[in-house]
């Protein structure tokens, strides 16, 4: 597809003769793993302006854009405010005049519908919408009609319905759930090779089985699900790598029209530049790996058994790869737990997560969840202030770790968590399915969402959540 360059070549010029440009990129993104500004920069450069702009040098044939010189809106939650903060950010957006506006593509249809209109209702002279297919950015012209045939595609009006209908549900603090989810957290193994303290998998304290999902099954949900399936996580209590069908499953996601699919690993894989290969390949679009540590002994003071060399040689190996086949996803994201023995190494793991080829760093952080009692808090807990999530207090004569950061749940209406053999649970925290709604493999995903065990467990909740166990002990509900 022949792409316009005047815009970019307009203001390649205007910053070569000192002017400030003014470029918007509206940047939705799901939860931290959006995509680096710099990237995306650099994306829109490299394909469309003769000349590569480098972020970091300038020379004779190349033109620096300072990050300073751009106007970023980035606006992560500006969904769950009212109407009239719309119509305020609307009205900033028609104010100034930008010579290039961008939104980066979502698999969320709420937020892609949303900001693609922003986009178009800003006052620029160019629009563009930076498409990623086949893990390349691919910046196309965005129209009022490519917009309107966007939106009414039956996928997009599908997830928009399920997206609704749980909303109303909750609104409506109902017990049935109007909608499909459109977030699923599928658990493919919760075998894992570490022995993490704070992990119950770790520490052997899962008694309801472990194993791993067997892939006929696995195929058999996905095609149930994939209709208003948006964001697809294939992690929970567990190391996903060590499926021996991981990539297959990824791609038969992807195949049947899965938007973002996600994993979280350890890392302590030996990987092969053919198993590099295949993991890009297979679809993936984000692969968060867990590092909590500079060195051999920081890192292995959490994590178990790992090797960080292990880890180092796997996120090298990976973006390699990636710059070989010319690939932008997964991303590779080096997520960072500061914790007692390792928060004085925050910035100087940000400094080598780059160094070794991450695309992103983010700090996540601590849970006590599986251990509340005041030995972990005082072996695990940080004590810089920037990094403190937990507090003690005093229950039934007790000291428990009880976090001090609460929000509203609403898990059970909003993302499908599904264990490796098939029992549906509240969510993320319920490692051993004390809480089982129903067997998706045996009953059906459709039937289990809306199942009477499922809708007993949200009227308990809306009624008082604190007599259910998981709930109550939860470190994390307001």
């Amino acid at each position: 597809m022949a792409v316009d360059t005047e815009p970019l070549l307009q203001i390649r010029e205007k910053i070569s003769l000192g002017q400030p440009a003014s470029v918007l990129i509206l940047m939705p993104h799901y939860g931290y793993y959006g995509h680096p500004v710099p990237k995306l920069v650099e994306a829109l450069a490299l394909r469309e302006v003769p000349h590569p702009v480098d972020l970091t040098t300038t020379s004779a044939n190349q033109v620096m854009l300072d990050p300073a010189d751009l106007r970023l809106i980035r606006t992560t939650h500006l969904l769950a405010k009212s109407p009239r903060s719309w119509v305020r950010v609307l009205r900033r957006l028609r104010e100034e005049r930008y010579d290039f506006v961008c939104v980066s593509e979502t698999p969320i249809a709420v937020q892609r519908v949303f900001y693609q209109a922003m986009a178009l209702l800003a006052n620029g002279r160019r629009v563009r919408y930076l498409r990623i297919l086949r893990g390349r950015y691919t910046p196309e012209p965005l129209t009022w009609p490519g917009f309107l045939r966007d939106l009414l595609r039956p996928r997009t009006l599908r997830t928009l319905a399920a997206r609704l209908g749980n909303l109303a549900s909750r609104r409506r603090r109902s017990p049935r759930s109007l909608g499909l989810p459109s977030r699923y957290l599928i658990e493919i193994t919760n075998v894992c090779n570490l022995s993490c303290p704070l992990c119950p998998t770790g520490q052997n304290a899962i008694t309801h089985g472990q194993g791993m999902m067997d892939f006929e099954k696995y195929k058999q949900l996905i095609d149930e699900c994939a209709p208003s399936m948006e964001h697809l996580d294939l992690y929970n209590f567990g190391e996903p790598l060590l499926h021996p069908k991981f990539t297959e499953m990824v791609a038969h996601a992807k195949a049947k029209g899965v938007g973002t699919v996600q994993v979280s690993t350890n890392a302590n894989i030996d990987l092969t530049p053919d198993r590099a290969r295949r993991l890009i390949e297979c679809g993936l679009d984000n692969i968060v790996v867990a590092c909590d540590g500079a060195d051999q002994e920081t890192y292995a003071k959490y994590r178990v058994r790992g090797r960080l060399d292990k880890l180092i040689a796997f996120v090298r190996l990976l973006s390699d790869e990636k710059r070989r086949l010319g690939r932008v996803t997964p991303q590779i994201i080096v997520r960072f737990i500061p914790m007692r023995h390792n928060e004085h190494q925050v910035e100087v793991m940000e400094r080598l997560a780059y160094e070794w080829g991450a695309d992103k760093f983010v700090r996540y952080n601590l849970s006590l969840f599986y251990g509340r009692d005041k030995g972990n808090f005082d072996k695990f807990h940080p004590t810089n202030e920037k990094y403190k999530t937990f507090v003690l207090v005093q229950e039934n004569g007790v000291e428990v770790a009880k976090c001090v950061f609460v929000q509203r749940c609403a898990a059970a209406w909003e993302t499908f968590n599904i264990a490796w053999n098939g029992k549906a649970i509240p969510c993320c925290a319920d490692f051993d399915a004390t809480q089982n709604f129903g067997d998706v493999f045996e009953e059906g995903a459709r039937a289990v969402w809306n199942g009477p065990r499922i809708q007993a467990f949200r009227r308990q909740f809306i009624r008082d959540k604190n007599q259910i166990p998981l709930c109550r002990d939860c470190d994390n509900i307001a």
